[in-house]
């Protein structure tokens, strides 16, 4: 349980209230024309809990973040999904994170 850095999926140890919070980059990458969108989905066992979003054209870089606090039951995944990305321009370098923690226990 805890977080799957080989899938991106955190699996809850415990039963809470947690905060969770991600951040894209949204860049150009070389020979493309016009302008990038990047939405992105916190999802909690399949079901969207909020949407991000990032714009970049070719002259800027954008940077969407988004936090949600949510009761989580153990077992439960969270994860972020990119939706919708014909011309994904994600950044990385420590500028596009997914990040939670347990505000207090319930159970």
């Amino acid at each position: 349980m805890g977080y799957n850095n080989a899938t991106g999926i955190f699996t809850a140890p415990l039963s809470g209230i947690y905060f969770f919070s991600c951040s894209v980059l949204d860049h150009m990458t070389g020979g493309h024309n016009g302008d990038f969108m990047l939405h992105a989905e916190m999802v909690k066992n399949g079901v969207v809990m909020a949407r991000v979003f990032a714009h970049a054209t070719s002259v800027y870089r954008d940077q969407g973040a988004q936090t949600i606090i949510v009761q989580v039951d153990k077992g439960d995944e969270i994860w972020v999904k990119g939706i919708d990305n014909n011309n994904l321009g994600l950044g990385g370098e420590l500028y596009t994170t997914f990040s939670g923690y347990m505000l207090w226990q319930t159970e």
